[in-house]
């Protein structure tokens, strides 16, 4: 929680509700875009992001990476739509190569294809994004295709109508956005009830 901030949870205020579906505006929305997602590249660009950006952008892009603090000016949100749509791929591509701002170039110490590689790992950064990797990933696997560990350590190997869904093209065509809303309300009121559960009992 100290890594990564607030927990997921349904809490009865009515401003905690509005955030509530927000949340599940927001995870629905990247849902959507796993099929579309150039993967290879993504996690080419993943791991130069890791070891070069995580330090100042955060890991999830949020700009509260542990020297954020110092900088002058502040890392920027890279996660917000409006930022996601101000810039171009090219763009961004010209940023990361010759830096902005406190942001110092990178052109000299990263390969073009590499680069190229973190322009599309950015462009998945959303509060979607984080929430799927946070509380989804486990289950469900990084592409939506969910791990078979997790089917037998998580589910004792759970029948073929039981089985955590493979939300690809066909799964996501087949479901309307109605229908995906109620299963992401669904689990975060489990992750709510385990929550409160664990709090009494650790109370």
């Amino acid at each position: 929680r100290i890594l990564l901030g607030k927990d997921l949870s349904v809490p009865l205020s009515p401003e905690a509700v509005k955030e509530t579906e927000d949340d599940t505006s927001a995870l629905l929305s990247y849902l959507r875009r796993l099929p579309t997602i150039p993967w290879k590249e993504v996690a080419a660009g993943q791991m130069v992001y890791d070891s070069v950006c995580v330090t100042c952008h955060g890991i999830y892009g949020r700009g509260d990476g542990l020297m954020s603090p110092s900088l002058t000016p502040r890392p920027r949100d890279l996660t917000t739509t409006k930022y996601q749509k101000q810039l171009n791929d090219s763009e961004l591509f010209r940023i990361i190569t010759d830096g902005h701002g406190s942001m110092p170039a990178t052109g000299d110490v990263i390969t073009p294809e590499d680069r190229r590689a973190v322009v599309a790992f950015v462009r998945l950064l959303s509060p979607g994004y984080e929430l799927y990797d946070r509380f989804c990933e486990v289950c469900h696997g990084t592409q939506g295709i969910p791990p078979e560990i997790a089917q037998r350590e998580l589910f004792g190997g759970a029948s073929a109508q039981t089985r955590t869904p493979v939300f690809d093209k066909k799964y996501l065509q087949a479901h309307s956005d109605k229908q995906l809303q109620g299963w992401v309300r669904h689990m975060l009121k489990q992750h709510h009830v385990t929550e409160h559960s664990k709090n009494r009992e650790e109370g």
